[in-house]
């Protein structure tokens, strides 16, 4: 029988859309029971951390939450799991009016200029080694996963990510497609191989110089599958109750 090796990966982050932030219910008891499961199985696990977002949490002046977050982060790394590079630009200019974010629509790190971008990374980079290497000295950031799988301008995003020493991607899918008013993801033309380098704006398999994809694991849908807008309606309705 063939074996293969799968990287478990979660992304640590709230969901889109006018939300009251509540700590316990929308981040920390969802992914401490994920923890315990994890736990449970001996199965290690890499969370690509949303930073943006709680960077946003210090300007916002939500210090008690973003304390909740990175107590978490720290524990996880404690039980043996990994935290990359997650970056959702739209937080830098989202609402936040009596404990109510509105996400505005930079939704792509294209909707931003390269040195903002330069800056964004950077200060992503900065906040998990702050998290993270006072209970791991030895901790390297060397994984991103783009927001929402948008990795746009790949040429220049991944010129970024190589110069701020970023050695692997996880962002793309084979075959997923999705466009909306804030994005558009087109990976139907992807090369075949289980994982890639992109070098000089172009996919390689053949080099071992550049940024190393690792692809994430798809299936198609079903025609008995519920439809994407409906779950987005029915997510939504849930998370105001």
């Amino acid at each position: 029988m063939q074996k293969i090796n799968l990287f478990l990966t979660f992304d640590y982050e709230l969901p889109l859309g006018n939300r009251t932030i509540n700590p316990e219910k929308t981040l920390i008891r969802p992914t401490e029971k994920l923890l315990q499961l994890c736990d449970e199985l001996q199965v290690p696990a890499v969370f690509f951390v949303d930073v943006m977002y709680g960077m946003q949490l210090r300007t916002w002046g939500e210090v008690e939450f973003e304390s909740l977050i990175r107590q978490q982060l720290q524990s996880a790394v404690k039980k043996g799991h990994d935290l990359q590079l997650h970056l959702h630009p739209h937080w830098i200019t989202s609402g936040y009016e009596n404990k109510i974010y509105t996400p505005s629509k930079d939704f792509r790190m294209a909707d931003f200029s390269e040195n903002e971008i330069k800056k964004i990374v950077e200060n992503g980079i900065h906040y998990l080694n702050e998290t993270t290497l006072p209970v791991k000295t030895d901790y390297r950031c060397l994984a991103f996963r783009a927001g929402g799988y948008n990795t746009e301008n790949p040429t220049l995003l991944f010129d970024i990510l190589t110069k701020n020493s970023i050695k692997i991607d996880c962002s793309m899918c084979h075959d997923y497609y999705f466009a909306s008013d804030r994005s558009v993801v087109d990976y139907r033309r992807l090369p075949e191989q289980p994982g890639w380098f992109f070098q000089n704006g172009d996919f390689r398999t053949s080099t071992d110089d550049g940024i190393f994809e690792i692809p994430i694991a798809g299936k198609k849908k079903s025609f008995t599958e519920m439809p994407t807008f409906i779950k987005l309606k029915i997510c939504n309705l849930r998370t105001k109750n």
